[in-house]
């Protein structure tokens, strides 16, 4: 049995552009705490800068999705937070929040981005630094943010002992922090986090073994999931140094399928359960052409292709589908040659604001330097050229893919051969709205040969 006790914590206030709480100047004696925390599921890059006086004292310069600042140390005082974005366009950092805050003494305040880029929201919660951990304890408190659902219950424990009434932490709506609780540390316990929706049997969110040292501070933020399965939730633990991600055993995956076989018109291509050859999607692809996104269970599939118009052999590949991951499945090579193959790369899925999320891939089964196979891949600015700008993904090789995020403005597409300016594909324009996902496949033209392509597929 674990033995939680709860700490009445401080409460909470919410601060934009206006300021939170009465203002003072800053003091002596005592020190308290501010830690910056991202929760806002569409964030591109973000900074953050500390002042007192128009003094900066302290600048956060990394604060993505699911990142937070270390437990920062500040004399009593009123301070100005203010967190920046890079504008796409101007290149000029653009102020998205600005917020006023009074610091206390032996107070942690956290900071957490919620809301969308479009509406953000900075929120202040408030907990007693205290003398809560003890040599044998753990403090764990609970937010909850841009959730869909009405509310969560938050559960843990050792993975042996299920989510019941001795194991749950919190149950709480959207926008709100459970009060602190110690639970006495178990030495043979191997924790994990699971989140139902309150009232439901059914698990949203199962951790993998989660790290709770002894004598440590965790806060669990709950949010609504950013991968391939939107009917779950997510989670992130943050530390007193940044934070820690776990995948969610009981998200689903996704994936898509993509023809780039150049001499081949069209294929058939099927993706099947490879334990009971279930059905989970089928098409016949045009050559360029992606499937839509898939959502099926994590397990071993089978990926059958076969060109209609040319062959009636089926090449087959088995690959797998992890939770809460996306797949992107790449047919190349050639029809003629009689050299059909199937990768599988992962798909970074979430949509990031003002930005775009690009996957990469090399369907071109040779450079025009024999002995090299792989590629780089460029997006240029308009106007800029291959020395003005540093390749978005470098020595890709044949079938393999990559992610980039890159700030939504127009761009001209450009692959080289790895390590030249020589150029094989491209230029090809795009004009990407911030937050869309671009499928971006260098590949030979219609028909197999010169002159190459660069096919582009884009989804919001």
């Amino acid at each position: 049995m674990y033995g939680y006790r709860r700490m009445l914590a401080a409460g909470f206030c919410l601060c934009l552009a206006a300021g939170c709480g009465s203002s003072s100047s800053s003091g002596s004696g005592g020190e308290g705490f501010i830690q910056l925390i991202n929760g806002m599921e569409d964030s591109p890059g973000l900074f953050a800068e500390i002042e007192e006086d128009d003094d900066l004292l302290e600048t956060v310069s990394t604060l993505g999705f699911r990142q937070a600042s270390s437990l920062l140390t500040f004399g009593r005082g009123t301070y100005d937070v203010d967190v920046y974005f890079v504008d796409p366009e101007s290149g000029f950092n653009e102020r998205l929040l600005a917020a006023e805050l009074d610091v206390q003494s032996n107070t942690i305040y956290q900071g957490v981005l919620t809301g969308t880029f479009s509406d953000p929201q900075l929120v202040w919660f408030e907990k007693p630094e205290g003398d809560v951990v003890g040599s044998d304890e753990e403090e764990v408190e609970v937010q909850a943010l841009n959730l869909s659902a009405d509310s969560v219950s938050v559960y843990l424990g050792d993975e042996d002992d299920g989510f019941n009434a001795e194991t749950l932490v919190a149950t709480l709506a959207a926008g709100v922090a459970s009060d602190p609780t110690v639970i006495s540390f178990d030495d043979d316990a191997d924790y994990v986090a699971r989140v139902t929706l309150e009232g439901v049997a059914e698990l949203t969110y199962d951790s993998e073994r989660i790290s709770l040292p002894q004598a440590s501070r965790r806060t669990l933020v709950v949010t609504d999931s950013t991968g391939p399965d939107p009917t779950v939730k997510s989670l992130f633990v943050v530390t007193d140094s940044g934070t820690e991600v776990y995948p969610n055993s009981v998200a689903r995956s996704g994936f898509r399928v993509v023809h780039a076989v150049a001499d081949a018109p069209d294929v058939q291509a099927a993706v099947e359960v490879a334990s009971s050859g279930e059905v989970l999607a089928g098409a016949t692809l045009l050559f360029g052409d992606a499937t839509s996104q898939t959502v099926a269970g994590a397990t071993f599939v089978d990926v059958l292709v076969n060109a209609p118009s040319t062959s009636t052999e089926t090449v087959t590949v088995t690959a797998s589908l992890d939770e809460d991951t996306a797949y992107v499945f790449v047919v190349g090579g050639s029809i003629v040659e009689d050299d059909i193959a199937i990768r599988a790369n992962e798909l970074d899925f979430r949509s990031v604001a003002n930005s775009i999320n690009v996957h990469i891939v090399n369907a071109l089964t040779e450079t025009d330097d024999e002995d090299v196979s792989a590629v780089d891949f460029y997006a240029l600015p308009l106007g800029d050229s291959l020395s003005d700008t540093a390749p978005a993904a470098t020595n890709v090789g044949f079938l393999e893919g990559r992610n980039a995020i890159l700030p939504a403005t127009a761009y001209d597409l450009v692959v080289t051969t790895a390590g030249t300016q020589s150029i094989l594909a491209g230029p090809a324009r795009i004009f990407p709205v911030g937050g869309e996902r671009v499928l971006s496949v260098a590949a030979e033209a219609a028909g197999g040969g010169l002159p190459n392509q660069i096919i582009n597929q884009i989804e919001d």
